[in-house]
Parts: structure tokens; C-alpha cells; sequence
């Protein structure tokens, strides 16, 4: 209660009751106003602060992404012309203009580098392409020129063949009678008869004429000619069964040839008339090296590999020996 004074009197009392119930009341209400206007607040703020937003970045932020969708379907020369404020979105758009320029100028030095690349390695394979078909002509005119030495080398040995031929030929006329003569001859004479000896000297010397006669027409027949495959066993047994032999082997009984053929299935690249004429001669050699005594010559081929027989270069070869038992 508070004392009511007047003049230094005290008139009375005063006494002032309020409820505290009206008063929370009252506060609770001004609390909650307070409330819904922050809130009113943050909601209106955060719907200015969007329409903001979009007005500002949104725009430039589609057309940045437009620039990119364009630099990746390979238009290189596109840019982000609208940055905008120079806020930290306009920088990065600025950052990003940076890194495509940089980028389409690595890709220009990359397409010029691959492109050099490129031109090089063509006039590379164009220069191999140019030395291989050099190397393929000079290969061709070689072959040309050693076709033409050949071509004149058989018209020359064609020529002298020729020649030869007819040479051989008139030797063989007269030769003829050299020969038959003799031998008719000697078939009338007794054994005893001085005449023989001098016969026999002149039907030698004769023979010999006539294997010289015999060389001039191999040399007709085909000195130049192409070579053959043919089998060495085969050879052998042509010259065997040839009526030079036979005729040899008639004058000669007490010499016996045997052969021994270990090649049947090999081929030989030869001239077979100079191969028979090998045979021939090494088959006389041997045939006067067992006489007057007679005796053995054997002839024998083999197959030899690389190495073999007096350090041949081939890797393959067949070997002819003839053997005898002669002195």
C-alpha cells in the first residue's frame, strides 16, 4: 500500500492490485507478432534474394552452358560473351573463356603437329616407294643386260657351233677312210705280220681324230644350250648302253665296268651332252689306267651335303667317282 500526504498529513491509502496473468498474456501475444514478422521477413527476403538470383546468374548461366555444348560438338571458335557483373560468377566465366582459348590453341598446335606428322610420314613411305621400285628397275635392266650377254654369247657359240659343225663334218669324210681302212685291214693280217703295228699306230691315231671330231660336234650340237634337271644315273647309264662304249668294251674284254648308284631319286641342273662327255672321258682314263693287263672300273654316284666333296658351295650336290684297280 503507498500513503497518500498532503501538507505533511497523511489522507490516506493507495493500494494498486494488477494480475500477473493479464500480463503474460499481453507478452506472449507481442512475442508471437514478433515472430511472424521474422519470419514474414526471411521469407520475403529469401524470395527477393531468388528473383535476384535468377535475374543474375540464371541468363549466365545458360548461356555459358549453351557456349560449352557448342565447344564440345566442335565449334571451337565459341565464347561466354555475357559474363555478367564482375562478381565471382562473371570471374569464373572469364576463367572459363580463358581455358577454351588455351584449349582450341593446344588443339590447332596439335592438328598442325599431327598434320607435319602426317606429311612426313608420307613422303617417307613415297621415298621407300620410289627406292624400292628404283631398286626393282635397276634390278630389271641387270636382268636385261645379263639376257642380252646371253643372247649374244649363243649367237657367238651358235656361230662357232655352226662352224664347227661343218668342220666337223668334212673331218668326218675324210677321217672315214683313215678309219675303216685300217680296220678292214687288220681283219685280213695274220697276228704276225709286220704290217700290224703300223695298222694298229695309224687306226689310233685315227680314233684319236675322231674323238677330237666328236668334241667340235658336241660343240655343234649345243654348246650354248639351256641347262636340264636331270638324274646322274641316268646319264651314266645313256653312256653305258651308247655304241662308243659298247664298241670299247668289244676292243677291250678284260676290262669289266660295274656301277654303284646311290642317287636315283637326286636331279642334277646340267648340259647333259657336256656331262656325257665328262662321263666318257673319265671311263677311257680309267679304262687305260688298268691296260694291258685289264683290271676293274667302277663308277659310283652319292648324294653329299653341304661342305662335302673339295669344299663345294652348295648345300646339295651329287658326286660321280670313278674307281679303278689299275697301277
Amino acid at each position: 500500500m503507498t500513503p497518500l500526504l498532503a501538507r505533511g498529513e497523511i489522507l490516506g491509502g493507495l493500494y494498486i492490485r494488477i494480475s500477473a496473468d493479464a500480463i503474460r498474456e499481453k507478452k506472449a501475444k507481442v512475442a508471437w507478432f514478433f515472430c511472424l514478422g521474422a519470419v514474414l521477413a526471411i521469407v520475403l527476403t529469401t524470395l527477393i534474394e531468388v528473383v535476384v538470383v535468377h535475374k543474375m546468374f540464371v541468363p549466365r548461366i545458360d548461356h555459358a552452358a549453351t557456349v560449352l555444348q557448342q565447344y564440345a560438338g566442335g565449334d571451337f571458335s565459341s565464347r561466354i560473351t555475357h559474363t555478367g557483373a564482375p562478381d565471382q560468377l562473371g570471374r569464373l566465366m572469364q576463367r572459363v573463356n580463358h581455358l577454351l582459348e588455351t584449349i582450341e590453341e593446344y588443339t590447332g598446335m596439335k592438328q598442325a603437329q599431327l598434320a607435319a606428322e602426317a606429311a612426313a610420314e608420307t613422303r617417307l613411305l613415297l621415298v621407300e616407294d620410289l627406292e624400292k621400285k628404283n631398286r626393282l628397275l635397276q634390278d630389271t635392266l641387270d636382268e636385261l643386260k645379263n639376257t642380252q650377254l646371253q643372247l649374244v654369247q649363243s649367237e657367238k657359240m651358235a656361230a662357232v657351233g655352226m662352224t664347227a659343225g661343218g668342220v666337223a663334218h668334212d673331218l668326218n669324210n675324210i677321217l672315214a677312210g683313215v678309219v675303216s681302212y685300217p680296220e678292214l685291214l687288220l681283219a685280213t693280217l695274220p697276228a704276225e705280220n709286220e704290217v700290224r703295228k703300223p695298222l694298229e699306230l695309224i687306226l689310233a691315231s685315227g680314233r684319236r681324230a675322231v674323238a677330237v671330231v666328236a668334241d667340235l660336234l658336241t660343240l655343234a650340237k649345243g654348246s650354248a644350250r639351256a641347262k636340264q634337271h636331270v638324274r646322274l644315273d641316268r646319264l651314266v647309264e645313256e653312256y653305258l648302253h651308247s655304241v662308243e662304249f659298247r664298241q670299247m668294251m668289244r676292243d677291250l674284254p678284260q676290262v669289266q665296268v660295274v656301277t654303284e648308284y646311290e642317287a636315283e631319286q637326286y636331279s642334277i641342273n646340267c648340259s647333259p651332252v657336256h656331262i656325257q662327255k665328262a662321263i666318257m672321258n673319265l671311263v677311257m682314263n680309267a679304262v687305260e689306267a688298268v691296260m694291258p693287263s685289264g683290271g676293274t672300273v667302277a663308277l659310283r654316284t652319292r648324294h653329299a651335303g653341304g661342305g662335302d666333296a673339295g669344299g663345294c658351295s652348295r648345300e646339295e650336290f651329287v658326286v660321280l667317282e670313278v674307281h679303278d684297280d689299275g697301277p
